[in-house]
């Protein structure tokens, strides 16, 4: 076992990477696993940055487990110029 960005990293048989069982990544995995529906919901008012890390998160779960979860949006997505603030 090792730990990869603070998350304890086991190696498979196969070489294949996988969080450990009882971490809180292992959880959150085992609990997505057993879901029929999930829903991915950004913050309120969602700007750029929380669209993309919703459509990221969804692509790897997609990609992992073959379930493709629902993106729910509430207020008014920000576009990119008026969320700029520097």
């Amino acid at each position: 076992m090792t730990r990869l960005l603070g998350i304890d990293i086991q190696v498979g048989r196969t070489g294949a990477l996988a969080p450990v069982a009882g971490s809180k990544v292992g959880q959150f995995l085992a609990a997505i696993r057993k879901s029929k529906d999930l829903l991915i919901l950004p913050h309120n008012n969602p700007d750029p940055d929380a669209l993309a890390s919703a459509a990221a998160l969804r692509w790897i779960i997609q990609q992992t487990l073959g379930k493709v979860p629902a993106i729910g949006l509430s207020g008014i997505v920000i576009p990119y110029p008026a969320s700029k603030t520097f």
